[in-house]
């Protein structure tokens, strides 16, 4: 039978819009208070958010080299495969699928659904948990849908959504430094000096708030990968895939650090601390500038900026399964394509139906309050906790490890490959090595502060090995790189 093909349809501004879409959707809206909980003044800040963005720039760096040699779809499925065997390649895709993809989904979902409460004349007061996990099931399979009418439209859906979004950020960015001659002074430049108190105290304690505040800040900077999995659908995949990388982190960086200046003018540290966990920050400072109007613009404008992330995880996340399917590491169904529009149909129905999955779940275990492995091993879901955060907490810990993976993948690739004519990261292995820095740094304070998501991470982890082991070892066709 002829091996299922993907067209090359994308280019360069579709394909940076992709990477600047997918990663502006959550986090820059509702991990704010965090950073300002744990650590302990705007310059602490802001470097972090630079650092994010510096790390994330390294990883293109390697990245866009080991994509632009395998440009294949499922991505880092090919990638980790060839660098490191298949085994790797299987629990990337297990993991990805399983943890960090549909956690990402259902997290994207939890926040649109919060910001859809916000338009309501009750302010979501009325909606309660089960209400919000239908609507958030509902949108999760349209978006599902519209994602199986072709990537073109989908990609154009991605390129128009990320062009509002970042007309949206440049306005919380410059709308704070406006309110400067607002005559209710609702921006105060003294703000920017100000201090929350309460920050860990103690060396350890305060590296593990910095770790903290690193997670959240990777969170909102998560989703510069995503160009892999549809990179067989990129247009000239030597050239277009590191400009995508590049310009797509570039931008996302500036606006980043632009938005949070505007935050902080608008509040002070106490109060962007003490922030509730279900509200927006974005909101929050819209409603001290331009009062209930600036409530509904910001609430339309995160509705927005989610709406472009969730479709272009939607769009990226079922051609792993695929990807996996065609090279038999998954059931084969899962390599059908749409006779019609040559879409991934079936891997697309898996991931929507997971992800609404994992948001009865996540109302199952908030209310709850506890789950327990086998009796011995116990995961506190408090009522007061916030799902969000735990979602996110638990997709990253996947992201950390099988990302840096491939990131790192650039030194083994050179090893294994011949002659190469593409894009070459620059100053190997420094750079790699690097960037490895953080995440092993972030793995290890998971652990200690994030332990139940990181139980829970090597759980899921273990099981995919021993599912590769028992159904799939041995299986998996050769993947070839690009000259």
């Amino acid at each position: 039978m002829q091996e299922q093909r993907l067209p090359r349809v994308l280019g360069l501004i579709s394909a940076s819009s992709m990477v600047a879409g997918c990663v502006i959707g959550s986090g820059v809206f509702r991990k704010a208070p965090i950073l300002a909980q744990n650590l302990p003044d705007l310059f602490w800040i802001i470097s972090v958010w630079i650092l994010g963005g510096f790390f994330a720039f390294l990883g293109g760096l390697c990245f866009a080299e080991s994509v632009s040699r395998l440009p294949q779809a499922g991505g880092n499925h090919g990638i980790l495969t060839v660098a490191y065997g298949p085994m790797w390649g299987f629990l990337w895709g297990w993991t990805d699928f399983w943890i960090i993809r549909s956690a990402s989904i259902a997290a994207l979902v939890s926040i649109f659904v919060d910001a859809f409460a916000d338009l309501l004349p009750t302010g979501g007061q009325s909606m309660g948990g089960l209400a919000r996990v239908v609507l958030g099931s509902f949108i999760l399979m349209g978006l599902g849908g519209i994602q199986l009418f072709g990537i073109a439209l989908g990609a154009r859906l991605m390129v128009g959504i990320t062009a509002i979004k970042i007309l949206f950020l440049l306005v919380l960015a410059t709308l704070p430094w406006l309110g400067l001659w607002f005559p209710e002074g609702a921006s105060q430049i003294t703000n920017l000096t100000t201090q929350a108190g309460g920050q860990p105290t103690g060396f350890y304690a305060r590296l593990g708030g910095l770790g903290t505040a690193l997670l959240a800040v990777l969170w909102a900077y998560h989703g510069w990968g995503n160009i892999a999995p549809i990179s067989e659908e990129i247009k000239d995949p030597k050239s277009n895939i590191p400009k995508a990388l590049f310009l797509g982190i570039a931008i996302v960086t500036g606006l980043y650090i632009l938005v949070n200046l505007g935050y902080h003018l608008v509040m002070p540290m106490a109060e962007m601390a003490s922030i509730a966990h279900h509200k927006a920050v974005a909101t929050e400072v819209f409603h001290k500038l331009l009062g209930a109007p600036g409530v509904t613009l910001a609430s339309l404008a995160i509705l927005c900026s989610v709406l472009g992330s969730l479709s272009g995880n939607l769009l990226a996340g079922p051609r792993l399964p695929f990807a996996m399917a065609r090279s038999g590491q998954a059931p084969h169904f899962l390599a059908q394509l749409h006779p019609v529009y040559r879409t991934p149909i079936w891997s697309t129905v898996a991931l929507v139906s997971w992800s609404v999955s994992l948001l009865w779940l996540g109302l199952y275990l908030t209310t709850l309050g506890e789950i327990s492995l086998l009796g011995w091993v116990k995961i506190p879901m408090e009522a007061s906790a916030d799902l969000f955060d735990w979602l996110t907490n638990f997709a990253m810990f996947g992201s950390i490890l099988f990302e840096s993976m491939g990131v790192v993948s650039v030194l083994m690739l050179r090893r294994r490959a011949g002659s190469w004519n593409g894009y070459r990261c620059p100053w190997v292995p420094l750079i790699p090595l690097v960037y490895l820095i953080l995440p092993v740094f972030l793995f290890f304070n998971m652990v200690q502060k994030q332990s139940s998501e990181a139980v829970m991470g090597i759980l899921f982890s273990l099981a995919g090995m021993i599912t590769y082991l028992v159904f799939y070892r041995g299986k998996g066709r050769v993947v070839e790189m690009a000259h």
